[in-house]
Protein backbone atom coordinates (compact mmCIF):
# COMPACT_ATOMS: atom_id res chain seq x y z
CA UNK A 1 0.00 0.00 0.00
CA UNK A 2 1.30 3.70 -0.66
CA UNK A 3 2.60 6.11 2.05
CA UNK A 4 -0.09 8.40 2.55
CA UNK A 5 0.16 11.28 0.92
CA UNK A 6 1.14 14.91 2.51
CA UNK A 7 -2.06 17.39 3.41
CA UNK A 8 -2.38 19.27 0.13
CA UNK A 9 -0.60 16.95 -2.34
CA UNK A 10 -1.16 17.34 -5.71
CA UNK A 11 -1.23 14.03 -6.18
CA UNK A 12 -4.05 13.79 -3.92
CA UNK A 13 -7.33 13.91 -5.74
CA UNK A 14 -9.00 15.55 -2.97
CA UNK A 15 -8.22 18.53 -0.41
CA UNK A 16 -8.15 15.80 2.05
CA UNK A 17 -7.60 18.76 4.94
CA UNK A 18 -11.28 20.19 4.24
CA UNK A 19 -12.18 16.63 4.01
CA UNK A 20 -11.66 15.93 7.61
CA UNK A 21 -13.12 19.01 8.45
CA UNK A 22 -16.26 18.11 6.65
CA UNK A 23 -15.86 19.42 3.32
CA UNK A 24 -17.00 15.39 2.58
CA UNK A 25 -16.02 14.61 -1.73
CA UNK A 26 -18.68 13.94 -3.92
CA UNK A 27 -20.09 10.58 -4.69
CA UNK A 28 -19.50 11.05 -8.28
CA UNK A 29 -15.59 11.94 -7.51
CA UNK A 30 -15.40 8.68 -5.15
CA UNK A 31 -16.49 6.03 -8.09
CA UNK A 32 -13.88 7.57 -10.65
CA UNK A 33 -11.29 5.87 -7.82
CA UNK A 34 -10.30 2.87 -8.80
CA UNK A 35 -9.92 0.28 -5.95
CA UNK A 36 -6.50 0.64 -4.66
CA UNK A 37 -6.67 4.75 -5.34
CA UNK A 38 -10.08 4.03 -2.70
CA UNK A 39 -7.79 2.74 -0.12
CA UNK A 40 -4.78 5.01 -0.30
CA UNK A 41 -7.67 7.48 0.12
CA UNK A 42 -9.10 5.95 3.11
CA UNK A 43 -5.39 5.32 4.36
CA UNK A 44 -4.71 8.88 3.62
CA UNK A 45 -7.85 9.93 5.59
CA UNK A 46 -7.26 8.01 8.76
CA UNK A 47 -3.20 9.25 9.00
CA UNK A 48 -4.58 12.93 8.62
CA UNK A 49 -7.13 12.22 11.05
CA UNK A 50 -4.84 10.86 13.51
CA UNK A 51 -2.25 13.63 13.18
CA UNK A 52 -5.46 15.95 13.85
CA UNK A 53 -6.04 14.13 17.42
CA UNK A 54 -2.75 13.29 18.82
CA UNK A 55 -0.11 15.43 19.47
CA UNK A 56 2.99 15.01 16.02
CA UNK A 57 6.14 14.12 18.92
CA UNK A 58 4.36 11.94 21.14
CA UNK A 59 1.35 10.61 19.70
CA UNK A 60 -0.46 11.19 23.03
CA UNK A 61 -4.08 12.92 22.31
CA UNK A 62 -3.44 16.81 21.82
CA UNK A 63 -4.90 19.32 24.29
CA UNK A 64 -7.96 19.75 22.06
CA UNK A 65 -8.60 15.97 21.35
CA UNK A 66 -8.47 15.88 25.56
CA UNK A 67 -10.92 18.24 26.47
CA UNK A 68 -12.96 16.43 24.09
CA UNK A 69 -12.82 13.09 25.53
CA UNK A 70 -13.41 14.50 28.50
CA UNK A 71 -16.46 16.15 27.32
CA UNK A 72 -17.78 12.81 25.96
CA UNK A 73 -17.23 11.10 29.18
CA UNK A 74 -18.53 13.24 31.84
CA UNK A 75 -21.35 13.74 29.19
CA UNK A 76 -24.14 12.07 31.25
CA UNK A 77 -23.67 15.32 34.05
CA UNK A 78 -23.34 12.36 37.23
CA UNK A 79 -21.01 12.78 39.55
CA UNK A 80 -17.16 11.11 38.90
CA UNK A 81 -14.43 11.20 41.21
CA UNK A 82 -11.90 11.85 39.66
CA UNK A 83 -7.64 12.60 39.69
CA UNK A 84 -6.07 15.36 37.49
CA UNK A 85 -2.32 15.55 37.34
CA UNK A 86 0.36 17.65 35.75
CA UNK A 87 3.70 17.20 34.65
CA UNK A 88 6.71 19.49 33.38
CA UNK A 89 10.27 18.68 32.33
CA UNK A 90 12.59 19.78 34.69
CA UNK A 91 16.01 21.80 32.98
CA UNK A 92 14.80 20.96 29.35
CA UNK A 93 16.43 24.41 28.22
CA UNK A 94 19.73 23.03 29.54
CA UNK A 95 19.24 20.02 27.46
CA UNK A 96 18.01 22.12 24.41
CA UNK A 97 20.53 24.62 24.46
CA UNK A 98 23.61 22.13 24.76
CA UNK A 99 21.99 19.19 23.20
CA UNK A 100 19.60 20.67 20.54
CA UNK A 101 16.51 20.81 20.13
CA UNK A 102 15.83 17.59 18.04
CA UNK A 103 17.46 15.59 21.23
CA UNK A 104 15.39 17.92 23.69
CA UNK A 105 12.44 16.55 21.33
CA UNK A 106 13.71 12.65 21.68
CA UNK A 107 13.79 13.55 25.72
CA UNK A 108 10.26 14.54 25.39
CA UNK A 109 9.38 11.44 24.22
CA UNK A 110 11.22 9.33 26.92
CA UNK A 111 9.72 11.62 29.24
CA UNK A 112 5.91 10.45 27.67
CA UNK A 113 6.90 7.38 27.71
CA UNK A 114 7.96 6.97 30.94
CA UNK A 115 4.75 8.91 32.56
CA UNK A 116 2.54 6.32 30.48
CA UNK A 117 4.19 3.34 31.56
CA UNK A 118 4.20 5.02 35.43
CA UNK A 119 0.22 5.96 35.22
CA UNK A 120 -0.42 2.01 33.93
CA UNK A 121 1.63 0.72 36.35
CA UNK A 122 0.16 3.18 39.33
CA UNK A 123 -3.81 2.19 38.03
CA UNK A 124 -3.21 -1.61 38.49
CA UNK A 125 -1.27 -1.26 41.59
CA UNK A 126 -4.28 0.89 42.67
CA UNK A 127 -6.63 -1.54 40.98
CA UNK A 128 -5.43 -4.24 42.55
CA UNK A 129 -4.92 -2.48 46.23
CA UNK A 130 -8.33 -1.86 45.87
CA UNK A 131 -10.04 -5.59 45.11
CA UNK A 132 -7.53 -6.65 47.77
CA UNK A 133 -9.46 -4.16 50.45
CA UNK A 134 -12.37 -5.63 49.63
CA UNK A 135 -11.71 -9.32 49.71
CA UNK A 136 -10.46 -7.64 53.71
CA UNK A 137 -13.72 -5.90 54.16
CA UNK A 138 -15.91 -9.07 53.26
CA UNK A 139 -13.71 -11.23 55.10
CA UNK A 140 -14.21 -9.42 57.90
CA UNK A 141 -17.93 -9.39 57.75
CA UNK A 142 -18.92 -12.95 56.62
CA UNK A 143 -16.05 -14.40 59.11
CA UNK A 144 -14.26 -16.58 56.36
CA UNK A 145 -12.33 -15.75 52.79
CA UNK A 146 -14.68 -15.32 49.73
CA UNK A 147 -12.72 -14.85 46.11
CA UNK A 148 -14.44 -11.46 44.87
CA UNK A 149 -12.07 -11.32 41.93
CA UNK A 150 -14.50 -12.02 39.30
CA UNK A 151 -14.49 -11.44 35.80
CA UNK A 152 -16.68 -8.80 36.27
CA UNK A 153 -14.11 -7.43 38.42
CA UNK A 154 -11.16 -7.67 35.95
CA UNK A 155 -13.31 -6.45 33.45
CA UNK A 156 -14.42 -2.97 34.98
CA UNK A 157 -10.87 -2.22 35.89
CA UNK A 158 -9.80 -3.10 32.03
CA UNK A 159 -12.63 -0.42 30.95
CA UNK A 160 -11.05 2.09 33.61
CA UNK A 161 -7.78 1.65 32.58
CA UNK A 162 -8.37 2.40 28.81
CA UNK A 163 -10.37 5.40 29.86
CA UNK A 164 -7.74 6.71 31.81
CA UNK A 165 -5.59 10.21 29.52
CA UNK A 166 -1.95 11.09 29.46
CA UNK A 167 -2.37 14.13 26.98
CA UNK A 168 0.38 16.68 25.82
CA UNK A 169 -0.55 20.60 26.24
CA UNK A 170 2.82 21.92 24.70
CA UNK A 171 6.31 21.44 25.05
CA UNK A 172 7.19 19.34 27.86
CA UNK A 173 4.07 20.07 30.14
CA UNK A 174 1.50 16.61 30.17
CA UNK A 175 -1.91 16.21 31.42
CA UNK A 176 -3.18 13.33 33.19
CA UNK A 177 -6.80 12.33 33.87
CA UNK A 178 -8.10 9.37 35.72
CA UNK A 179 -11.43 8.82 36.46
CA UNK A 180 -13.82 7.07 39.36
CA UNK A 181 -10.78 6.64 41.47
CA UNK A 182 -11.24 6.70 45.23
CA UNK A 183 -9.04 8.85 47.74
CA UNK A 184 -7.00 5.71 48.41
CA UNK A 185 -6.35 4.64 44.50
CA UNK A 186 -5.42 8.37 44.00
CA UNK A 187 -2.78 8.68 46.74
CA UNK A 188 -1.12 5.14 45.11
CA UNK A 189 -1.24 6.53 41.87
CA UNK A 190 0.05 9.91 42.84
CA UNK A 191 3.08 7.84 44.59
CA UNK A 192 3.57 5.79 41.49
CA UNK A 193 4.08 8.87 39.11
CA UNK A 194 5.86 10.73 41.13
CA UNK A 195 8.40 8.33 42.30
CA UNK A 196 8.68 7.74 38.75
CA UNK A 197 9.84 11.04 37.26
CA UNK A 198 10.56 12.94 40.46
CA UNK A 199 14.30 11.85 40.54
CA UNK A 200 16.72 11.50 37.17
CA UNK A 201 16.06 8.56 34.90
CA UNK A 202 17.92 7.47 31.80
CA UNK A 203 16.61 8.70 28.42
CA UNK A 204 17.97 7.39 25.44
CA UNK A 205 18.94 9.69 22.50
CA UNK A 206 21.24 10.24 19.06
CA UNK A 207 23.17 12.44 21.78
CA UNK A 208 23.94 9.47 23.82
CA UNK A 209 21.92 8.93 27.34
CA UNK A 210 20.55 11.78 29.05
CA UNK A 211 19.44 11.95 32.83
CA UNK A 212 16.02 14.10 33.32
CA UNK A 213 12.94 14.18 35.74
CA UNK A 214 9.44 16.10 36.00
CA UNK A 215 7.95 17.77 38.58
CA UNK A 216 4.18 16.97 39.40
CA UNK A 217 1.21 18.32 40.68
CA UNK A 218 -1.84 16.21 41.62
CA UNK A 219 -5.59 17.41 42.23
CA UNK A 220 -8.39 15.04 43.80
CA UNK A 221 -11.88 16.11 42.87
CA UNK A 222 -14.63 14.43 44.60
CA UNK A 223 -17.70 14.73 42.84
CA UNK A 224 -16.47 16.15 38.98
CA UNK A 225 -19.70 16.58 36.77
CA UNK A 226 -18.30 18.91 33.39
CA UNK A 227 -15.09 19.47 31.71
CA UNK A 228 -15.26 23.61 33.49
CA UNK A 229 -14.38 20.88 36.37
CA UNK A 230 -11.76 19.39 35.16
CA UNK A 231 -10.59 22.55 33.39
CA UNK A 232 -10.49 23.95 37.30
CA UNK A 233 -8.67 21.19 38.38
CA UNK A 234 -6.00 21.39 35.61
CA UNK A 235 -5.70 25.22 36.40
CA UNK A 236 -5.12 24.68 39.52
CA UNK A 237 -2.24 21.72 39.54
CA UNK A 238 -1.01 24.29 36.89
CA UNK A 239 -0.35 26.90 39.32
CA UNK A 240 0.95 24.29 42.27
CA UNK A 241 2.86 22.70 40.02
CA UNK A 242 4.55 26.49 39.28
CA UNK A 243 4.86 26.95 42.72
CA UNK A 244 6.47 23.83 43.40
CA UNK A 245 9.07 24.29 40.70
CA UNK A 246 9.67 27.84 42.14
CA UNK A 247 10.75 26.71 45.21
CA UNK A 248 13.04 23.71 43.75
CA UNK A 249 14.50 26.41 41.55
CA UNK A 250 15.24 28.56 44.50
CA UNK A 251 16.78 25.25 46.64
CA UNK A 252 19.19 24.39 43.15
CA UNK A 253 19.35 27.29 40.94
CA UNK A 254 21.34 25.48 38.74
CA UNK A 255 19.51 26.37 34.80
Amino acid sequence: MAEPRALGCEACPFNLGETILGCQPQTEQLRKLAPQQLVEFGACALARMDEARTDDLTRLPNIKTLKGMVAEELASGEPRPILVWFADGNRMKKVNDEQGHEVGDEVITGISSELETSLALGMFTALGSTVRLRDRRHHDMQGKSVDRRTTGDRRQGSDRLQRDLLGRRSGDEFIGVCYDVTPEEAVIIEQRIDAAVSTPFPVATSAGEIMISATTKFVYVSEARTLQDVLDAIDRADKGLNIKKSAQRKADPRP
